[in-house]
Order: C-alpha cells, then sequence, then structure tokens
C-alpha cells in the first residue's frame, strides 16, 4: 500500500511529466484520426486486478486504437506510466507490463473515526487522481484539430459528494470537447471481487454504490458512458468505436 507522502512525491513528478503530451507536432497534423487518453488510475485499481488490467489495456491496442489514430498515456500515481502523444502501439504494449494497481484495500476504506466517515487518505487519493486527469486533458487540449476521447480505467470514487478535483474533471473534459468512458475496473472479465467483513457490508454496500455513481458522473456530462458491471464489457470497445467515429 502506497503511503500519501509517496503518491504526492509520483503525483508532482507525474504532473511535471504530462508536459511531454504536445512533443511530437507532426502527430498533431494528423487531423483524420481519434486522439485517445488512456488513464490509468492505479491509486484506484485492486492489486490482485492487476492483471486484468494489463489483459484489458491490451485488447484497446489491438481493438480499439487504429491506423491514423495517436494516443496519451498516464497514470494516476506509482506505475509511472508516461507516453507521450504518438502513433505507436507498440509503446502502450510495452508499458502495460509496468501497470500495478495500488487501492487502499477495503479494511483501510472502511477505516473511519467517526463512523461512517470517508478517511483522509481516500479524499486525498481521490484529489491527486482528479489533479491527473485534468492535467491530462488540458495538456491534450494544446493540441488542434483533433477528437478526443478519454478512456478512465478506474474503480471510481466512494465520495459523495466528489471532492472538487474530481468533480472538476467532467465539467473541464466537457468544455474541452473531450468525450469520457469511465471503466470500472472492479467490473473487468472474471476480475475478483474484493474481501469485505460481513459486519461493514452494509456500508460497503453504499460505498459501492458512490463508486459507480462517480463513474457516471465523469463520462455521462461529456458524451460518454460508464462500463459498470462484467456485461458491459463484452461489447465495450466496439460500442465506444461506434459512438466515436
Amino acid at each position: 500500500m502506497v503511503t500519501s507522502r509517496v503518491v504526492r512525491r509520483l503525483a508532482l513528478g507525474a504532473l511535471a511529466a504530462v508536459a511531454c503530451i504536445t512533443a511530437p507536432s507532426v502527430v498533431a497534423r494528423e487531423a483524420e484520426g481519434v486522439t485517445w487518453l488512456i488513464f490509468v488510475d492505479d491509486l484506484h485499481l485492486d492489486f490482485l486486478n492487476t492483471g486484468h488490467a494489463r489483459s484489458f489495456l491490451r485488447s484497446i491496442a489491438a481493438e480499439l486504437i487504429r491506423d491514423g489514430d495517436a494516443y496519451v498515456l498516464r497514470s494516476s500515481g506509482p506505475s509511472s506510466l508516461s507516453i507521450p502523444l504518438t502513433t505507436d502501439r507498440s509503446l502502450l504494449d510495452a508499458a502495460v507490463r509496468r501497470v500495478a494497481g495500488n487501492e487502499l484495500p477495503p479494511a483501510a476504506i472502511l477505516q473511519s473515526s467517526p463512523v461512517n466517515e470517508v478517511p483522509e487518505e481516500v479524499r486525498y487519493r481521490a484529489s491527486v487522481a482528479g489533479s491527473a486527469a485534468t492535467e491530462m486533458v488540458n495538456a491534450a487540449a494544446s493540441l488542434p484539430d483533433r477528437r478526443y476521447t478519454m478512456l478512465c480505467i478506474t474503480n471510481g470514487y466512494p465520495l459523495d459528494p466528489l471532492v472538487a478535483e474530481v468533480a472538476g474533471f467532467a465539467s473541464i473534459a466537457q468544455r474541452s470537447h473531450v468525450t469520457v468512458f469511465a471503466m470500472n475496473a472492479r467490473a473487468l472479465p472474471n476480475a475478483p471481487a474484493p474481501t469485505v467483513p460481513s459486519n461493514v457490508a452494509a456500508l460497503w454496500a453504499r460505498y459501492r454504490a458512490a463508486r459507480l455513481n462517480s463513474l457516471r458522473a465523469i463520462s455521462e456530462p461529456t458524451g460518454g458512458f460508464a462500463v459498470l458491471d462484467e456485461a458491459d464489457f463484452a461489447d465495450a470497445l466496439e460500442r465506444i468505436a461506434r459512438r466515436v467515429r
């Protein structure tokens, strides 16, 4: 489990690195394709689901990114993913091997004082993720004449209301004409469910509902949608391709 001090250091480095999104000017001139902003929110991915997240990212490279498209990849935390704007899908294949989930375990999320309050670490991580996603959108907006689509792979945020950084992200994406599709990583095919003690099952159910609502909140206002359960993933990439092409 990564502490907030480590998260803060990694986040600052990642925010500085996102400026490289604008580096390859030749890609910016290829206006016919889609630019995919692939945001891996590893601060909100279960470690046990790491393999499933990697498989899904490989599917994106194989099935969604087409000739003429460009993409950018970054993470919110310790996976330290950073691929500047490129059309080379082989770079994505290589980066996928570094993805690792670093979500807080259920016991840490459910630990609260007073009872039923979300721990400050949960709020802090959500704010880091929201800021990272916003920086990614803002950097992409500097590239003209492209269609931008963001894939946000995350467990979502067990907060109601959302922290300002997450709530503001959807508004900024909407103003920047970036369509967001939010992927519930806990619903990836065959992904194991977290183990939750029975005495806090009701509270965990409330947090789960808040997470799913957060995925809707960051995607639907932009014209995208949230992929919330395993059945949705069967044709998720095809539905996204139809929406953006």
